[in-house]
């Protein structure tokens, strides 16, 4: 029987224990990676994982279906808080979670003041509009999964966050064309105020990143 020396035995162990370790670092490294958390991914946490809501209350459906999509600016402003940001975008975010939080609880408690609420809508109307607002969501989505993470979590924020309120703006200019309710043109009116402020504000901050 053929027999190989010693130190060619010891030689060929060395090699396949280092390729073994090599490996192993290769696959933790790739699993940090793969698993580092990104603000992109709290921008569609909420909106992702509920129903969008289509009833024939478009007031309503209007009002449930923002709650959720505040909820995600909320959380990504929160988690950019959490990193390295200039002071500019820290007053925005701190802006964001103060304001959305408040408009949400607002939005909670109006939902049962809505659920009452006499509805006028024809059927083709309320098709139309849960299918513009779909539409609306969708276009949205497709938005913010276009900004993948750079690395510079303060583009990928304002990237992300210019969609996120664009989708916000048209859905508000939506419901705009078919409610009658003062307090839900109030709120549309009020979110294409400030998300449209909002939105200038991220282009000029944008411009004067470098690339």
């Amino acid at each position: 029987m053929n027999r190989l020396p010693l130190a060619a035995i010891l030689v060929s162990a060395l090699l396949g224990m280092n390729a073994a370790m090599a490996s192993d670092t290769h696959t933790q490294h790739h699993a940090i990676e793969t698993h580092q958390p990104n603000v992109m991914e709290h921008m569609h946490k909420h909106m992702s994982s509920a129903e969008p809501v289509t009833t024939d209350n478009l007031d309503y459906n209007f009002i449930a279906n923002m709650i959720p999509h505040h909820q995600d600016a909320i959380d990504s402003a929160k988690f950019l808080l959490q990193q390295s940001c200039s002071p500019d975008l820290s007053a925005i975010a701190k802006a964001i979670v103060r304001t959305q939080t408040a408009e949400v609880e607002s939005f909670e408690k109006l939902l049962a003041e809505l659920k009452t609420e006499k509805t006028t809508w024809t059927a083709d109307e309320v098709a139309k509009f849960n299918r513009e607002a779909l539409a609306t969501m969708e276009r949205m989505h497709h938005d913010m999964g276009s900004v993948h993470p750079s690395g510079n979590i303060e583009r990928d924020f304002l990237l992300g966050m210019k969609a996120h309120h664009e989708g916000a703006v048209e859905a508000s200019k939506q419901i705009l064309q078919y409610s009658k309710n003062p307090k839900i043109i109030a709120i549309a009116n009020a979110i294409i105020a400030a998300q449209d402020e909002e939105i200038r504000m991220f282009d000029n901050m944008l411009g004067q990143m470098t690339h």
